[in-house]
């Protein structure tokens, strides 16, 4: 049991030290791939550049109001976007041209750092 907790420090030490980044293709044929759990810290960078798009937070998932909170800039083709989550919690996110029709939404999910080191064990 004591080498499983230091096992898990070590993890949220290290963590802590290398935050990490991920990478998220922001299109319509890849929805489901949008929707990610991270840790406090890390950076998500989403790009696109099929179609036009942007993305705007909401206040909860399959919501396409924008709760004015956080989001790219005006729609455009071969966007990016990149936001740091230092926080606990879940962010929802749309895209202000494809949410309706097309559902395009997803969640990010930020996790405490030993609850993703456990799940990484079990």
């Amino acid at each position: 049991m004591l080498l499983l907790l230091l096992l898990i420090l070590g993890c949220a030490l290290l963590h802590e030290i290398l935050a990490l980044e991920h990478k998220i293709v922001w299109d319509t044929n890849a929805i489901s791939a949008a929707s990610i759990t991270i840790a406090p810290g890390d950076t998500v960078v989403w790009s696109w550049s099929a179609q036009t798009h942007n993305l705007l937070s909401t206040a909860s998932r399959g919501q396409c109001q924008y709760s004015g909170v956080w989001g790219s800039p005006d729609p455009a083709n071969n966007g990016m976007y990149a936001r740091k989550f230092d926080e606990v919690g879940e962010f929802h996110y749309f895209c202000a041209i494809h949410c309706g029709a097309l559902k395009m939404f997803a969640t990010i999910s930020v996790k405490s750092k030993h609850i993703i080191a456990s799940a990484l064990i079990a």
